[in-house]
Order: C-alpha cells, then structure tokens, then sequence
C-alpha cells in the first residue's frame, strides 16, 4: 500500500512460465501480483471480460489485500478464495506465488492459502505485475 491511486509494474520481461516468486509485503490496501500476464490493460473494472474500455490487467492474480489476501483470481474472477485471511492488517507477511505448469500456489508465512490447476491452461507465460492500490483510511 502507499499514496496515490491504482498502479501496475510491469517486468520487463514477458516469458516466465514455470517460476518460485518470495517476497516480504506489507499488506494495509488492495494490491496484487498478477503473473503471466500479457502487457497493459485488456479488461474493464467492474465489468465483464470483453466489454467496455480496457483497464484491467488480465492474467492470474494472486490476492494481497486485506481482505482476500492469499487467494487466487484470473482475469479478476475467484479462483479460490482464501479459507480466511492469515494475517493482521498492517503487518509484514512473506508471500509466495509458485507456478508449475498449470498448478498454481499461493503462500502466505509458510502456509498454502490457494491452490489451483488450471485444466484450460488459459496462461502459459507472460509478465510478472506487481499491482499498487493505495489504502483507504478506517476509522
């Protein structure tokens, strides 16, 4: 999380297919890493995939926010979602994401929060994307 509003980083690179991504994360806002994922924005928000003006990242997404952290999407729909969230809202988490051919795995401290095999093997390679979403202040 952070200030300003939504954001993506891409890598530049777009081939990784098989890959064991670790990371230490603050999770306070609703943020993402999307992996294997075609560049730029191809899917409207709140909306249908196809419709609309493109402004979505496609791909898969592994969930880091505070209320679906740990869980996996593609193309923005539920995968799985996270039995529960696995951590406190403004604290520190490792986070891995670990794709295997199409089996996908989603980790937060150590433990699995999703995992998913994806028959239709809709992704097969693509960018890593980091998402930014700033968070929103609770009273």
């Amino acid at each position: 999380s952070g200030p300003g509003n939504v954001s993506h980083l891409y890598t530049r690179r777009a081939d990784y297919r098989d890959f064991h991504l670790r990371m230490e994360a603050l999770i306070d806002g609703n943020s993402g890493v999307y992996f294997r994922a075609p560049f730029g924005p191809s899917t409207p928000i709140n909306s249908k995939v196809g419709t609309g003006p493109p402004t979505w990242v496609r791909g898969y997404n592994a969930k880091l926010d505070k209320s679906r952290a740990g869980g996996l999407l593609i193309d923005n729909l539920p995968l799985v979602r996270a039995r529960e969230t696995p951590m406190t809202p403004g604290t520190w988490v490792t986070f891995e994401v670990i794709a295997e051919s199409n089996h996908l795995t989603v980790k937060m401290n150590g433990l699995i929060t999703a995992e998913f095999t994806d028959d239709k093997r809709r992704y097969n390679k693509g960018h890593i994307v980091l998402q930014h979403r700033r968070a929103v202040p609770q009273d």
